[in-house]
């Protein structure tokens, strides 16, 4: 009579779908808020987002790479509307997050996930 072994680790259902769903919950966080910092955005989502991290990491990591693409979206979205110089330019929103990423890479959780050159995943694959 050993001590008892812990149950074996379940993933959670359906991940993709509620991957998805969270997605919109991103967007939810991020509309409308053209009044708040940079900063004031990463305080907001990053706990969420490292929640989502821990929980579905475990199971289905690379189904994150696409919530954090999408979350990056979310971002240049809000740029453009926060900042006149990028309005209805898209490119320079992305150049412009990618200099954020690359001044202050610990501001997003999700920026943590996978370090990327040009969208292109660094390391072995």
């Amino acid at each position: 009579m050993g001590s008892p072994q812990p149950a074996p680790a379940t993933p959670p259902h359906r991940a993709g779908d509620r991957v998805i769903a969270l997605g919109g919950k991103t967007r939810q966080l991020l509309s409308r808020r053209t009044g708040s910092r940079l900063s004031g955005l990463a305080e907001d989502i990053n706990p969420q987002v490292r929640g989502w991290i821990n929980y579905y990491g475990a199971f289905y990591r690379s189904e994150l790479y696409s919530l954090a693409r999408r979350i990056d979206e979310h971002l240049v979205g809000w740029a453009m509307q926060k900042f006149k110089r990028l309005r209805r330019k898209p490119a320079r929103a992305w150049e412009w997050l990618a200099d954020v990423r690359q001044r202050a890479p610990k501001l997003f959780a999700h920026w943590q996930l996978a370090r990327t050159t040009d969208n292109r995943p660094v390391g072995a694959v």
